[in-house]
């Protein structure tokens, strides 16, 4: 099992692997592509016949309109065939070249996606990627920090394993609400409006608990101040989950906290740990929520930049591949932040998830 300091070294050799490992395979792909660039002259010869052939086309139409009909039909029908001979030259051994093209792409996006899951393998060969994964419904629905609903949602570059201790996993999720509408022609338009966008992480906790507790930005006490806390008690009333105070007058004016347990979630919540949190919040950004569900924590990180991508420029393959692990590095980050590798009475490392 790797630890985060060892992480960090494997991702500074990631230019060299790629240089040494990764190199001769583009080369030999860039080889064995070569189909897929344009046949000598081929360009020169589109603007030349292509040009042509738009010119005679225009000319085909103004002598049929303005000349006299026994004059103009003919010359006008001389004129389109001109127009497509040359179009057929213009295009001249363009199949065979959009053929290798698209190949091509084809062929390049899955060697990105081989190279991305030799470069995780490199860092630890014990992590596992998956570039297209499986939507996370049930955790997404169950633990608490989303709208459970929604109509359409996706996720990608799904990383588990184990770092020191701890179990994880992450992955970028995106869901979106469809929403139809009607003008007054009756004519109907589809929009889909994001939810969220982000990374969902999820990791074994250093401490034992049964309960639930989630830990949202407390945004009705900043808008309603006192009468925003007696709302989310009144909430709290007609669930299971109960509004937890803290001690710690930071924290509640930036997070919002409701348990099934209260007691456990202020054994949950140490003074340490909501400073971690606060810590966590000034890092990633005031959109972070955190639960604790199944001895996991689960934490939601807004975040609709690009994540994880490499790109299809075999020249910058070194470079992306490193941003790639630098990005793999601060999402484990995460587990240093919050000392989950610091067992509590040495609980054993469990599934994150489980």
């Amino acid at each position: 099992m790797v630890t985060l300091d060892e992480l960090r070294r494997k991702v500074d050799e990631l230019p060299e692997f790629c240089r040494t490992v990764l190199g001769p395979e583009i080369r030999a792909f860039g080889e064995k592509h070569k189909t897929a660039q344009l046949p000598p002259g081929a360009k020169q010869r589109f603007l030349k016949f292509g040009g042509g052939a738009i010119g005679l086309y225009i000319l085909a139409q103004i002598v049929a309109s303005k000349s006299q009909p026994s004059l103009g039909q003919p010359l006008g029908l001389l004129f389109f065939l001109g127009a497509i001979i040359c179009a057929w030259q213009a295009t001249k051994g363009m199949g065979a070249y959009v053929k290798a093209r698209a190949e091509h792409f084809r062929a390049l996006n899955s060697l990105v996606h081989t190279f991305k899951k030799r470069a995780i393998a490199f860092c630890d060969p014990e992590f596992q990627y998956t570039p297209q994964a499986t939507f996370p419904a049930e955790i997404y629905k169950s633990c608490g920090v989303f709208s459970p609903s929604y109509d359409v949602a996706n996720a990608e570059d799904h990383v588990a394993g184990v770092l020191d201790k701890t179990q994880f996993e992450f992955q970028e999720i995106r869901t979106y609400r469809k929403e139809t509408s009607r003008d007054s022609k009756g004519r109907t338009t589809t929009r889909y409006i994001p939810i969220f966008q982000g990374i969902l992480f999820l990791a074994d906790f250093n401490k034992n608990f049964k309960g639930h507790t989630i830990v949202q930005s407390d945004v009705s006490e900043k808008a309603l101040g006192i009468f925003g806390r007696a709302t989310q008690r009144l909430m709290g009333a007609v669930s299971n989950m109960k509004l937890v105070e803290l001690e710690n007058p930071e924290f509640e004016h930036h997070f919002k906290v409701s348990s099934t347990d209260p007691t456990e979630a202020r054994y949950l919540l140490s003074p340490k740990f909501m400073e971690a949190l606060l810590a966590l919040r000034g890092k990633y950004g005031q959109g972070v929520q955190v639960a604790f569900l199944n001895s996991t924590i689960v934490v939601a990180i807004p975040h609709s930049a690009s994540f994880m991508e490499v790109g299809t420029n075999l020249e910058k393959m070194s470079e992306s591949l490193q941003r790639f692990g630098h990005e793999l590095v601060d999402m484990l980050e995460i587990i240093e932040d919050l000392e989950l590798n610091n067992r509590i009475w040495n609980k054993n490392p469990q599934q994150a998830g489980a």
